[in-house]
C-alpha cells in the first residue's frame, strides 16, 4: 500500500497477527493516527474483519541510524576483543586471525541469510549474533587448545596432519555440544511464540554456521598463517 509517500508492507507474525511495517518520509509521522488509518482502511475493505491494534511503535531516521551504528559498533568491538584475547591466549596471531575470520564469517552469513529472505534484522537478531559469536569462539578455543597441545606432543609432524588429528579428537565434542544446544533453541523456536521466533531462528542459523566455521574456516586460516615460531 502506498499513500502520500508512505509505503506499508504486511507480513504474517502469527496465525492471528499481522505485522505491518510502514516506511515514510524523513518527516515526523503521528504513529497513532497512521495506525488508525490502516485499521480503518482494513475495516472498509473487509467489513466483517474485527481487526484491532495490538501495538504500534515508531522509529525515526535519527533513531534508526543510531541503532545501526550501535549494532555495528557492538559487533566490531566484540571481534576486536576476541582477536586480542586469542592472540594473548595462544601468543600467536595465526590463531587469533583464524578465530576472527570464523567469527566474521558467522556474522556475515547470519546477516546475509536474513537479507536474502527479506527478514527483519531487529535488535533481537543483533543480540543473537553476539550470542553466537561467544558460542562459536568457545568451540574454536577448544579446537585450538587441542592443536596447541598436539604441536608439542607431535613435534616434527606437518601442521596439516596435526590439525587433522586435533579436529578428529574434538569432533565428537563439537557435534554433541551443537546438538544439545539445538534442542533447547529448537524448543524456543517451535513453542516460544512469535516474540522469540526471530531470535531463536537467528540462533539456529548461527549454531549451524558456527559449528562448521570452527572446523572449515578457523583452522584453515590458522594453517595459512602458521609459522614455525608459533610452536
Amino acid at each position: 500500500m502506498e499513500k502520500r509517500g508512505i509505503t506499508a508492507v504486511a507480513r504474517e507474525f502469527s496465525d492471528r497477527e499481522v505485522l505491518i511495517r510502514v516506511k515514510g518520509s524523513s518527516e515526523d509521522v503521528n504513529v497513532n493516527a497512521l495506525a488508525n488509518s490502516i485499521i480503518g482502511q482494513i475495516k472498509t475493505d473487509f467489513k466483517d474483519n474485527k481487526a484491532e491494534i495490538l501495538q504500534s511503535d515508531a522509529i525515526g531516521p535519527a533513531i534508526g541510524k543510531e541503532i545501526r551504528w550501535k549494532s555495528t559498533r557492538a559487533v566490531l568491538i566484540a571481534l576486536l576483543l576476541m582477536l586480542l584475547y586469542i592472540a594473548l591466549r595462544f601468543w600467536s596471531f595465526g590463531f587469533a586471525l583464524g578465530s576472527v575470520a570464523a567469527l566474521l564469517h558467522d556474522a556475515l552469513m547470519m546477516l546475509g541469510l536474513f537479507l536474502v529472505f527479506n527478514m527483519e534484522i531487529s535488535v533481537n537478531v543483533i543480540g543473537a549474533i553476539l550470542a553466537i559469536l561467544g558460542y562459536s569462539i568457545n568451540d574454536t578455543i577448544v579446537i585450538f587448545s587441542r592443536i596447541r597441545a598436539n604441536m608439542k606432543s607431535m613435534s616434527g609432524t606437518p601442521i596439516v596432519d596435526i590439525v587433522n588429528t586435533s579436529l578428529n579428537q574434538t569432533l565428537k565434542r563439537t557435534l554433541l555440544t551443537s546438538f544439545s544446544t539445538l534442542l533447547v533453541v529448537g524448543a524456543m523456536f517451535f513453542i516460544g511464540g512469535p516474540a522469540l521466533r526471530e531470535f531463536s531462528l537467528a540462533l539456529i542459523v548461527g549454531i549451524f554456521f558456527g559449528t562448521y566455521s570452527s572446523i572449515y574456516v578457523a583452522s584453515p586460516v590458522m594453517i595459512l598463517l602458521h609459522r614455525e615460531s608459533d610452536k
